[in-house]
């Protein structure tokens, strides 16, 4: 069923609003992340990776915010009752998410240990925007889709079987293990297949 912003409790547009202050803030944070270890701003790769990062944030959020505005400002808060080995989990992920833009902005920019030719980033940037096809997909149909595991009794939780929950169990998972094999090569940095290799 489609929503429109007229439609929408205050709750959700809060919800919705502090998701996209979250993620903007996350863009920012990216930006430190590849251009400090870097030590320039010169680096076309990493300004590219941002640009098209947004876009494709934009281009999802154009997608789910009609179809399942709720699930947008779910996912930007945490809740009781997640499950103690995604409280585990998440923060390692995270750190070695952080490692890849790190790793990268030393490899492919400051040392330039095993660099990438720009070839590879046409496929890099390939395989990021495809893996936001299934993670879009998953987030448009699924009303459950929080940003930790947890059963939601509360909300009358049910598997999920439409979109692409018909071919793959875990959409997002698979989206994200695209779009770790096509980070290193847009960024052009070998050495940080390692990291995205740990968050895979």
């Amino acid at each position: 069923m489609e929503a429109t912003s007229g439609t929408l409790g205050p709750d959700v547009r809060r919800g919705i609003r502090r998701r996209i202050l979250q993620l903007a803030g996350y863009e920012v944070l990216v930006a430190l992340l590849l251009f400090v270890p870097a030590g320039t701003w010169r680096w076309t790769r990493a300004w590219a990776y941002l640009a098209l990062s947004v876009l494709l944030l934009a281009a999802n959020a154009a997608y789910v915010l009609p179809r399942n505005p709720e699930v947008i400002a779910e996912r930007g808060r945490w809740h009781k009752g997640t499950a103690a080995f995604d409280r585990i989990i998440i923060p390692a992920y995270t750190l070695a998410t952080f490692a890849v833009y790190v790793v990268a902005g030393l490899d492919a920019a400051r040392f330039v240990w095993a660099p990438i030719g720009w070839p590879w980033a046409v496929l890099g940037g390939a395989l990021v925007a495809a893996g936001t096809v299934p993670v879009a997909g998953a987030m448009a149909v699924n009303p459950h889709l929080e940003i930790t595991a947890r059963i939601q009794a509360e909300r009358g939780h049910r598997p999920v079987t439409e979109g692409p929950y018909r071919f793959v169990r875990h959409p997002m998972y698979a989206g994200g293990l695209v779009q770790f094999a096509g980070i290193p090569l847009f960024l052009g940095s070998a050495w940080s297949f390692v990291p995205a290799g740990v968050c895979a």
